[in-house]
């Protein structure tokens, strides 16, 4: 397969990449499903996952078919961007679950201005607005970062009647009827 958006190997990493997510965002994505892979990995993620893909192991993400992690209904794949360069990240989860229909759960600032940002709106199934800001874990330390942007978390997937469920009580939900697009 190749790399999303023709990329030519990884960016270097910008100052917002070390950003692990939050405990109280994980607890919310694991009552939806079991988190099989996170294909964007660091050495301080607490994500959990079954499967772990990180460059700092040799692993780029981007180059690896992520349903071949989740065969058999083994869990969702989560994704936290490098924030530095989330477009190649957002091409890759809209030719998942458009090739495969891999389930992923998506994390990111708030954006619409941005190709990025057009690609996961135009793509997911559905969006959480996060209602609060999120205080992120910088790699390696236990203080977290507030972001000075709000956050949303976006889904690729059929279950979005379970995902609004789930994610109401934290933010605003919205839908894609795609089979209407």
């Amino acid at each position: 397969m190749s790399k999303a958006g023709g990329r030519k190997g990884p960016k270097p990493a910008g100052p917002n990449d070390s950003r692990c997510t939050p405990q109280s965002l994980l607890d919310v994505v694991r009552q939806f499903d079991t988190i099989a892979l996170d294909p964007c990995s660091n050495p301080s993620s607490i994500v959990g996952a079954k499967y772990n893909l990180s460059l700092e192991n040799g692993d780029d993400g981007l180059d690896k078919v992520w349903a071949a992690y989740t065969a058999n209904k083994a869990g969702i794949v989560y994704v936290n961007p490098p924030w530095s360069d989330p477009l190649p990240w957002a091409k890759k989860c809209r030719s998942e679950y458009e090739e495969f229909e891999t389930e992923i759960i998506w994390l990111a600032r708030v954006e619409s201005a941005t190709a990025w940002a057009h690609t996961i709106h135009e793509s997911a199934t559905a969006v959480c607005l996060w209602k609060t800001r999120l205080g992120f874990p910088l790699a390696g330390e236990t203080k977290t970062t507030n972001d000075v942007q709000a956050s949303m978390v976006a889904y690729f997937g059929p279950r979005v009647h379970q995902f609004s469920k789930v994610f109401s009580p934290h933010g605003y939900v919205y839908t894609r009827d795609r089979e209407n697009d």
